[in-house]
């Protein structure tokens, strides 16, 4: 196509003929346009369930560093305690006072045996709570507390459980001691046991809980509380290797006795309590002597 224009310079009018390009432009059908919204559906569909998987697994690593790093502590504390972990000294279990437990409960509850952790320094306050939740580091800083009970460990400041090692304030059986735990407190020390677990996560807490557990198919995890009988969840084990576990049955050994599928779990101790070679679980507790559900914070 021809343009004409005018150039008006000291010689007159000039008419200078151009070739112009005519660029046409076209646009988009409403059916492209459709075709292009369908695919970009698609693609963040595919997206969305990527990065949950990314951020899961990261949670996942960073749990499992926290529960080796408790375990670790445990260890430390055991070389300058002829071996034995926090709450038992081989003889006794500690008893409940502002130096040895700092009124946390007795030796055998978890809350006394994480605040000998870390009051020794072996572990840190923050390490204590699962990226799964929130909770209030140690110590209790609250100006409305006496004093006392600003020292005390309470489950508001940690996540995970510990195997059980007394069922009583007592280790002797004439007087009521289970002798299962005998069997536990003795892995409750510096072995190097690969299938001796030392921390766990927790049980959540829901509908189904019960005083004594022994049914994994209502068990539930603070990581995905929303399927029942479904537990995940990281295990510290003697070795101070850490798995993310993805059943509660796991094998342990315990007092040299093999356990292929143990409950974690399971309160159950079973009879006879003073056989040799009777099954011995894990019993992990997060709550006091015996309880090893929590509600999820």
């Amino acid at each position: 196509m021809k343009r004409y224009t005018e150039d008006r310079g000291d010689l007159g009018i000039m008419r200078i003929e151009e070739d112009v390009v005519m660029n046409k432009q076209r646009a988009f059908t409403m059916i492209e346009l459709l075709v292009v919204l369908a695919i970009i559906a698609v693609l963040v569909g595919l997206l969305f369930p990527a990065i949950g998987a990314v951020r899961r697994t990261a949670k996942q690593a960073e749990n499992n560093t926290k529960v080796r790093n408790i375990v670790q502590g445990t260890i430390q504390y055991s070389q300058s305690h002829r071996g034995f972990f926090p709450g038992f000294d081989g003889f006794e279990l500690l008893p409940d006072t502002a130096i040895t437990t700092g009124l946390s409960g007795t030796g055998q509850t978890v809350e006394a045996r994480y605040w000998i952790l870390l009051d020794g320094n072996f572990t840190e306050g923050k390490t204590l709570t699962s990226p799964a939740e929130s909770k209030d580091p140690w110590p209790n800083l609250d100006p409305s507390l006496p004093a006392v009970d600003q020292q005390k460990v309470t489950t508001e400041n940690y996540s995970y459980a510990m195997v059980k090692i007394a069922t009583l304030g007592t280790t002797n059986p004439a007087i009521g001691a289970n002798r299962i735990d005998q069997f536990r407190r003795e892995e409750w020390r510096d072995k190097q046991n690969s299938l001796a677990p030392v921390i766990s996560d927790r049980l959540a807490a829901g509908p189904s809980s019960t005083a004594f557990p022994s049914d994994p198919d209502t068990y539930q995890s603070i990581h995905d509380s929303s399927q029942l009988g479904k537990w995940v969840g990281s295990v510290g084990y003697g070795d101070l290797h850490t798995e993310f576990e993805k059943t509660p049955l796991v094998a342990t050994r315990i007092s040299d006795f093999n356990n292929e599928e143990d409950d974690l779990f399971s309160q159950v101790d079973t009879s006879p309590l003073d056989a040799a070679d009777a099954p011995k679980n894990a019993a992990m507790t997060y709550d006091g002597r015996s309880n090893p559900y929590g509600p999820i914070q």
